[in-house]
């Protein structure tokens, strides 16, 4: 809404503000030159805004390679982001309130120094590390403990950046609102503006940008952006002075006097602090409800969260720009934002009614998927969300009267509520709660601000009315929305199966379905984990077995991710001591659910469990292995790229004892020739004597030794002799050495002869296999690529009998095991 001469706030008029002054006579600046220097300040904001979002996508990425990948490592770095964000906004909102003829040299030199942090960005990051190092060591601080140090130290890191991009606005609005009855238009659209820069920006670090230049050149060009925008004000800014004896050109700052003849209240002013503030709170508290819900529908990869944030930012966009203009027709200010509040709260609780679980068709391209698959009502309460603050910003800059000032202190409390919103949301709220009693407590939150702007408001019978209706709303949609609402939306997953356990967790939330065929199937966040099938338990049991089979004397075994602990459970009766490592802390209720195919691994006393990024443990740890199993989820997963990367193998052969082996899960769906090719070559990089095996042309196993592999068949048979071994494999067809070896396809030359066919080398830095073609349908998805990849692996395929030693006690005894082998071989798998 627009505060001017017409409002309920006013009556009459005032003289113009003083920042206008008497007009010396010359001829004027160019056609050209009026359009920069009234366009320019627009453009540098919105600029502005895109590189904020690529700062945050890129950093929040680099960070968790530092930090870890747990929910509580995110959410720090997320609560850090937006806590700066809040300090700069009050900083530089007060600052420029006395300097306001110099906003636009302010703002310049506020993205200059953006730009040259951001330069710096690798070296602070190296910096983090470090300390992170430090602070994890064994029994150096308590759990909670370390979590406050790294919000500090997190805090520290983004803190110069964070808490120059706060104040931009603030500044920037100081140059470009120069006359009180323009204050709610411009806000309006400098607020759109930067956050149309800020989708842009997502769009471009999510699809484009990561995938082609990689992270450290996606944060230089960004950073060269930021040093474009700040010449290019420091420029304009010397024009103006240039034509400031023109007509166009007489904007002197000297303090913004309101047209206003009364003022809102004080009572009034406070109340709309509070509905910025809990509407920046409620929503990151629904971005983090949403996310979780969202990925039934969309996936978990890259471009699924860059979709998933860009509809956000768009509902917040078109909220600012078009919605919040239109208000000033609904007359009383209060009752603007009371219905902003209400739209808000009905938009975001109807939103997982609108969740419609369903499959794809396989010629459905992925992007179209996505796309089609999101609920259109997101736009709802996120249009709300965006003229919430141009609309506050308003009110209390009519109680303030000045506009850098007012701006700092909205958006400030907006973001000091969105921190909240991230950290109670994701770390309380969720899993305390549950995804339905948040919804719920969130709902009531934003309602019980609009029964405190109705009572401001209404007096007598009509705020009794008022208030009844908003507390009939709120125990409506409580009992409309029944206690297992979730669970039956995540029940549809698998709609000819039983759901048999249901969960909802910190990091993930678990479900558990036994299908017809008595089989089950495991998926956190809506996404397949693992099922019981004959060729999945087939793959875990060999994972976990060849390894032990293998090594020479097997002692100590790390697994990473433990799943339903299926490899966990094989690989624990080769060694004496076994850890795993996973994001999801339930894990002994999931392991419950498949005693029957993990041998009960979760109350082995072998076993022992860690919570917590496994990057992040292995970089911390002083435990040495004999063997480490990455059972990691999809490669392109969100969740688990960094587990496919050079830095991380070369993270993992350093907590190898020596003679150490490491394995690795590859599929071969949902991966391009070049990008499964792209993980052979990364992990040969790293482990030079590498070896592939493959199991039923749907997954394959990296393993990487410390010396070219030698399999030695006396050994590998007698550990197949023990009785819990052989029982645990026969199960699934692997009762002898020859079944085993029959799964290898590539010793180290061949596979590195794949490897070098057109493809890249995986980095923290340059993370190519995330990315795919995003037009490419199901199809090609899920049927012709792994055909493929499958294929391209079966061209090359080798012999494993020149990896063989002690194949028999004598040469009749090895002759007659090597021609069983060749003929097994010649079968195929």
């Amino acid at each position: 809404m627009v505060i001017d001469s017409d409002s309920d706030y006013t009556n009459q008029r005032t003289s113009p503000p003083a920042r206008y002054i008497s007009e010396k006579p010359g001829r004027g600046p160019s056609f050209l030159t009026r359009a920069g220097l009234t366009a320019g300040p627009y453009l540098f904001f919105l600029v502005s805004g895109t590189t904020a979002l690529i700062y945050e996508v890129v950093w929040a990425r680099m960070l968790v390679l530092a930090l870890g990948n747990t929910t509580l490592a995110f959410t720090t770095i997320l609560t850090s982001f937006m806590a700066g964000l809040g300090l700069g906004g009050w900083f530089w909102g007060r600052f420029i309130s006395v300097r306001q003829d110099r906003a636009l040299v302010v703002f310049g030199l506020m993205e200059i120094a953006v730009g040259l942090y951001a330069l710096a960005f690798p070296l602070v990051m190296g910096l983090m590390s470090g300390l992170d190092h430090w602070l994890m060591s064994p029994f150096r601080f308590g759990y909670w403990l370390q979590a406050g140090l790294r919000f500090v130290w997190c805090g520290l890191a983004l803190g110069p950046a964070t808490f120059l991009m706060g104040g931009a606005l603030a500044v920037i609005g100081e140059h470009v609102i120069d006359q009180p009855n323009k204050f709610g238009r411009r806000t309006a659209l400098l607020y759109g503006l930067n956050t149309a820069g800020a989708t842009a920006g997502a769009l471009l670090a999510g699809f484009f940008l990561i995938r082609l230049i990689g992270h450290g050149q996606t944060v230089r060009l960004a950073a060269a952006a930021n040093l474009v925008v700040g010449l290019a004000a420091w420029g304009l800014t010397r024009l103006s002075a240039k034509g400031q004896s023109s007509r166009y050109l007489t904007r002197l700052k000297t303090g913004l006097r309101s047209t206003l003849s009364r003022r809102p209240s004080p009572l009034a002013a406070r109340l709309t602090l509070a509905a910025v503030t809990l509407s920046g709170f409620c929503a990151l508290a629904y971005e983090v409800l949403w996310t979780r819900l969202l990925i039934l529908v969309v996936d978990n990869s890259i471009y699924s969260f860059t979709i998933i944030l860009a509809a956000v930012l768009i509902g917040l966009a078109l909220g600012s720009l078009i919605l919040a203009p239109l208000l000033r027709l609904l007359g009383h200010p209060l009752f603007s934002l009371a219905l902003l509040e209400t739209v808000m709260a009905l938009g975001a609780f109807a939103l997982p009614f609108q969740i419609r679980v369903g499959p794809a068709g396989p010629g459905t391209a992925y992007l179209n998927f996505i796309t089609n698959q999101m609920p259109l009502i997101i736009l709802l309460p996120c249009l709300a969300m965006g003229a919430v603050f141009p609309l506050v910003a308003e009110i209390y800059q009519a109680r303030r009267e000045e506009v850098g000032g007012s701006l700092g202190v909205v958006f400030s409390l907006n973001a000091f509520g969105g921190a909240l919103g991230a950290a109670i949301g994701g770390l309380v709220f969720l899993p305390l709660l549950g995804l339905q009693k948040t919804s719920i407590l969130l709902l009531s939150l934003n309602l019980a601000v609009v029964v405190l702007l109705l009572m401001a408001w209404l007096r007598g019978p009509a705020a009794a009315a008022a208030i009844l209706t908003i507390a009939l709303i709120a125990v409506g949609a409580s009992r409309y929305m029944p206690a297992d609402f979730f669970a039956g939306k995540y029940a549809r997953l698998e709609p000819n199966s039983r759901l048999v356990h249901y969960e909802e967790g910190l990091a993930a939330t678990a479900c558990v379905f036994e299908r017809p065929d008595r089989t089950k199937a495991l998926y956190l966040n809506g996404m397949p984990e693992l099922d019981t099938g004959p060729l999945a338990v087939r793959t875990f049991r060999l994972m976990g077995a060849l390894p032990g089979l293998i090594h020479p004397r097997p002692q100590k075994a790390l697994m990473v991710t433990f799943g339903a602990g299926v490899t966990a459970g094989t690989a624990a009766h080769f060694v004496h001591q076994i850890d795993c490592v996973d994001l999801v802390e339930n894990y002994r209720p999931l392991a419950a659910k498949f005693a029957e195919v993990n041998a009960g691994v979760a109350g082995n006393s072998k076993f022992s469990f860690f919570v917590d990024d496994a990057r992040h443990y292995l970089k911390n740890t002083n435990r040495r292995y004999s063997f480490i199993v990455c059972d990691s989820t999809h490669p392109r997963a969100y969740d688990s790229w960094v587990l496919y990367t050079a830095e991380f193998y070369r993270l993992a052969r350093a907590r190898l004892e020596e003679g150490g082996l490491f394995c690795q899960w590859a599929p071969f769906h949902g991966l391009t020739p070049r990008q499964y090719g792209s993980i052979l070559r990364t992990f040969s990089e790293v482990f030079p004597h590498a070896s592939l095996w493959s199991v039923g042309g749907s997954y394959s196993l990296l393993v990487g030794t410390p010396e070219k592999l030698s399999l030695d068949v006396s050994t590998m048979q007698t550990r197949l002799n023990t009785g819990p071994v052989r029982r645990v494999l026969s199960e699934v067809g692997l009762d002898s050495v020859i079944e085993i070896l029959a799964h290898f396809r590539l010793g180290e030359g061949r596979l590195k002869e794949l490897a070098a066919e057109d493809t890249i080398l995986i980095r923290d830095d340059s993370p190519a296999h995330l990315f795919f073609p995003f037009l490419a349908t199901y199809a090609e998805q899920f049927e012709r690529w792994p055909e493929v990849n499958h294929e391209r692996v079966q061209r090359r395929r080798e012999s494993v009998v020149p990896f063989l030693v002690n194949a028999g006690r004598n040469a009749e005894e090895k002759a007659r095991f090597l021609d069983l082998m060749r003929q097994r071989e010649r079968r195929g798998e």
